[in-house]
């Protein structure tokens, strides 16, 4: 078992915030999930991490950046703190950060998530992983690991069906294959996209089937490191609308607009923070 000493970090809100879908909490008080596809249990006790992974893979390293553990928060929340209302959700889940999610994990997983809720769009992941990942035996229980671009670009469509993507499978197919082909015809990865300009990152991945504005954000949100990105769903929209805009109809992208110019270069941050509040307490 490692640890790891923190500051100003809660794993509770960090992991429950709705921006991953592959963690749960046991009933030993262990979160159980995957970084980077191997399996680990983790469990906070005060300002520190205990954690464990399969075959001891997973190191204070890994931990620090998958919950961005190098950045100042303080800093973030003195930047995004324009308003009461980000002081308040601010205030009611001290520590949340977000994550430094793998890249094709998260663009597939948000793709799968289009127009869906968390418990709908875990299970689907975890069929997905299930019938086309690799099985792994950790602290007694069965992970699978996310699949890899090449696992799915080969399947067909009627077995991601199975995985009740519905539509979604028809995307998920076709951006595994157009990703497939970019690589090995451009030597493509999508951890290259953190070099670019956020707006041309953006619409590199618009490109995708299945990928608009909302998944775009997402992935270059919770993977990578453009902390600018402000993703709009049903619940962002409806916070926004009712914080900032006096329930006046608005569309997503004066919204996207309105939040980067307001919040600045974190504008990210305040939108987890904004969304988890909203997803919680009625206004």
């Amino acid at each position: 078992m490692q640890r790891l000493k923190t500051n100003n970090f809660s794993l509770q809100h960090s992991l429950e915030c709705g921006q991953a879908f592959r963690w749960e909490k046991k009933q030993n008080g262990f979160y159980y999930g995957l970084i980077s596809n191997t399996p680990i249990k983790i469990k906070q006790e005060g300002n520190g991490l205990i954690f464990d992974s399969y075959k001891n893979k997973i190191n204070t390293a890994h931990i620090k950046n998958y919950f961005a553990l190098d950045l100042n928060l303080n800093e973030i929340l003195s930047s995004i703190g324009k308003d009461a209302n980000i002081a308040r959700a601010a205030t009611k889940y001290p520590g949340m950060r977000i994550l430094r999610q793998e890249p094709w994990e998260t663009l597939a997983s948000y793709i799968i998530a289009t127009f869906s809720n968390i418990p709908r769009i875990k299970k689907c992941i975890n069929a997905l992983s299930q019938k086309f990942g690799n099985e792994i035996e950790f602290d007694g229980m069965q992970f699978f690991t996310f699949p890899t671009i090449d696992a799915l670009a080969e399947c067909r469509e009627k077995h991601l069906k199975l995985c009740a993507l519905g539509y979604r499978s028809a995307y998920l197919l076709k951006t595994a294959r157009m990703l497939r082909k970019k690589i090995e015809n451009e030597s493509f990865d999508l951890n290259s996209l953190k070099k670019l300009p956020y707006a041309d990152a953006k619409s590199a991945l618009l490109k995708f089937p299945g990928v608009g504005e909302k998944v775009a954000d997402c992935a270059l949100l919770f993977s990578l490191d453009f902390m600018q990105a402000f993703p709009v769903d049903v619940w962002v929209k409806r916070v926004m609308q009712e914080m900032y805009f006096s329930n006046k109809p608005i569309s997503n992208r004066k919204i996207i607009e309105f939040a980067q110019g307001h919040f600045g270069k974190y504008a990210g941050y305040a939108q987890e923070y904004l969304f988890h509040y909203r997803r919680n307490h009625v206004l």
